[in-house]
Formats: structure tokens, C-alpha cells, sequence
């Protein structure tokens, strides 16, 4: 369909992650995260949640230059109006977004991760499972064997994904509105990207 490769050229193939396993901002910088299993399930807010809380950031400007930093924000903050208008639009919860803020491993920075609904269903499921199988001690120590890997829920929620692929598409061409956003947060990417390369 020609409208929506259209759209995946406007959004870099945003359209295959975004309702996959983490998502957009995520992607600039790839690290491990840090999070430990029930974690993402028990943090994660809507959009316009996370939207205000990163408001409250403060950015220092050094020298009249915006610091990278501040591009990043704007494709957090593009981001998350994607996903406040999308989920204000979707009628099926399991598609649904919810974010939180990340710490990743050697860095105290927190970055914005989002998840659709069905892949903390499985993530808990998957947690439950774990805590199940780990004995009380351990449990009574915070310590669970064998959490659930990004892999493991990805391997499991395969089908999802490709439905929900193919919902954000048909929302997206419906809803111009939906569109329009989408090319606000690329946009915001393309600015990020060219100012992270211009200062190497």
C-alpha cells in the first residue's frame, strides 16, 4: 500500500518497533537496562504521565548552545505526544502504550521506555512464573532466579507483534491527525541525530 510506505519512510520504519519491545527514544542510545523483573509492570505510566514529569527536568545551556541533551528531550517529549494522541485514538487496551523512565547500566541518566499493553501482560506472566519457581529465601533476599528476559517476552508475543503492526498502520492512515505527529517525532529524531553528528 503505497500510503503506508509512505509512512514508513517518513518515520525510518518507526511503525515496525513501535509497539514492539521498547521503543523509539529507547533506540537512540542501546544499553542494557537495569530494571529487575515486575519492575516495568509496577512504573510504567500513560504518556501524558511521563509527558509532565519531564518537564520538570531542567536543561543548563552552556555557552548559548543547547547541550544534546536537550534534542534528546524534545524526541522524548515527540514521543510521548505520539503515544498520548495514539492511545487516546486505539479502542483495543492490549495495543495500548505506557511508559516509564529507565536507568540504563553504567549511567544514572534516566531515559523514557515505552511498552504496549500486551507485552507487560506477558512480562508479568512470565515474572510470576519466575518468582514461582525461586525458593523463599532467595525471595526474602529480593533475589529471583531466572527472570524473564527481553528475548523470552519477545519470543512470546510474536503474534502480537505483527497484529499490532498492522492496527497502528490502519490508525495512522485513518487519523491524519495521528500522521502528523508521527512526522512532529521524526523530525525530532532527524534534529537529534544531525546535531549528535555534528559534534563528534
Amino acid at each position: 500500500m503505497k500510503f503506508i510506505t509512505v509512512v514508513f519512510t517518513l518515520c525510518g520504519g518507526f511503525l515496525i518497533s513501535v509497539l514492539a519491545s521498547s521503543t523509539y527514544a529507547q533506540n537512540i542510545e542501546e544499553s542494557e537496562s537495569t530494571v529487575q523483573p515486575t519492575q516495568i509492570i509496577d512504573d510504567v505510566k500513560t504518556p501524558a504521565e511521563l509527558r509532565d514529569e519531564l518537564e520538570d527536568i531542567e536543561t543548563i545551556e552552556i555557552e548559548s548552545k543547547k547541550p544534546i541533551s536537550f534534542y534528546r528531550r524534545q524526541v522524548e517529549a515527540a514521543e510521548l505526544d505520539f503515544y498520548d494522541l495514539y492511545n487516546s485514538i486505539a479502542n483495543e487496551n492490549k495495543f495500548k502504550m505506557y511508559c516509564r523512565l529507565e536507568t540504563r547500566v553504567g549511567s544514572r541518566i534516566k531515559r523514557t521506555a515505552c511498552y504496549p499493553q500486551y507485552y507487560l501482560t506477558t512480562y508479568a506472566h512470565l515474572s510470576q512464573e519466575a518468582m514461582l519457581r525461586t525458593p523463599s529465601y532467595d525471595l526474602a533476599r529480593g533475589v529471583i532466579r531466572q527472570p524473564p528476559s527481553m528475548k523470552d517476552v519477545e519470543f512470546l508475543i510474536q503474534r502480537e507483534q505483527e497484529e499490532a503492526l498492522e492496527y497502528v498502520e490502519k490508525l495512522v492512515s485513518e487519523n491524519p491527525s495521528l500522521l502528523k505527529q508521527l512526522e512532529v517525532m521524526n523530525k525530532a529524531l532527524e534534529t537529534y541525530n544531525l546535531q549528535k553528528k555534528q559534534r563528534k
